[in-house]
């Protein structure tokens, strides 16, 4: 484990980085949970031929079509009638499958192929409506409102007491979000004046919209 390395900073300066650091903290959690939403939305609007393509496995859509319909793979026997109620697809003889009796016959890879992107379509149509109706009925989002840091400090004793002052190079649009309450607390004071005192800061923060 690396050594920690400790850098000299005054109050002012320590007490400003950390306000700093929990305003940045609590913007880009709302900024990312927004850049979700809007990926989201971004996933319905997809093509549903995209959309299948991207997030509907062939392998999930082979298993589908083998637990509906017992169809494995090609030279499988097949009823075309059945198939066209399911999934709406009709299998053309000869191109599709080789006749046998009626509307059974030997299914041919080309029309293995069609029932795939059929299944496939008809995967992708559920998911992309399941993450449609998330969006319109409106996605939860974790707020944070108020809350409190703490943070030990090592005070040198020789510099002089004064009320902590907040540097004015914070962001305007980082501090109008927090309200921001601030107290130093000691701990204790060594005998020697040149030797260091420990204190704890108190970071008390509320949202404000």
């Amino acid at each position: 484990m690396a050594d920690s390395v400790m850098l000299p900073l005054s109050l002012s300066d320590f007490v400003t980085k950390l306000i700093d650091e929990t305003a940045s903290a609590v913007l880009a959690s709302q900024r990312q949970q927004s850049s979700r939403l809007d990926e989201l939305a971004q996933l319905v609007a997809l093509p549903p031929p995209e959309f299948a393509e991207k997030f509907v496995a062939a392998s999930d859509a082979a298993a589908q079509l083998e637990q509906e319909l017992g169809i494995s793979g090609p030279k499988t026997k097949v009823d075309t009638r059945r198939i066209a109620e399911l999934y709406g697809v009709k299998l053309e003889p000869k191109l599709h499958y080789e006749p046998l009796e009626e509307s059974i016959g030997i299914l041919h890879p080309e029309g293995y192929r069609l029932l795939l992107s059929a299944v496939r379509a008809r995967l992708a149509d559920g998911k992309q409506a399941e993450l449609e109706q998330v969006l319109r009925q409106g996605v939860p989002r974790v707020l944070v409102d108020s809350g409190e840091i703490r943070a030990k400090v090592r005070l040198n004793t020789s510099a002089p007491a004064g009320t902590t002052r907040l540097s004015p190079s914070l962001s305007d649009s980082l501090l109008s979000k927090l309200s921001i309450q601030v107290e130093t607390v000691p701990k204790s004071a060594a005998s020697d004046a040149a030797a260091s005192a420990y204190s704890e800061v108190i970071l008390r923060f509320r949202t404000v919209f």
